[in-house]
């Protein structure tokens, strides 16, 4: 997963760190209880996966020119921004 972050923070999968807990056979219930409390009590962070894609060939428009279309959503490619599909936003790094 990518996320554009700010502060260098970082993101954690918060079930898989629950999971964690308990798969840690040295820690004892108590240890666990509070490890849970502590991840409970962290902020949270609503993040969206970056869908990636690549511009494939598309040929011509009606008016001649030539286009590319986005390999996620198969729009055509418009403006001048290549780095990002200006419909579904799918980053072009494929």
């Amino acid at each position: 997963m990518e996320v554009n972050m700010k502060n260098n923070q970082k993101l954690i999968d918060y079930e898989q760190a629950i999971r964690a807990t308990y798969e840690e056979i040295f820690w004892t219930e108590s240890e666990q209880a509070v490890v849970r409390h502590f991840l409970a009590k962290l902020p949270k962070i609503d993040a969206v996966e970056v869908e990636h894609g690549r511009w494939e060939e598309a040929g011509f428009d009606g008016h001649g020119d030539y286009k590319e279309c986005c390999s996620n959503c198969k729009s055509w490619s418009i403006g001048d921004d290549k780095l990002y599909c200006p419909v579904c936003g799918a980053k072009m790094d494929e």
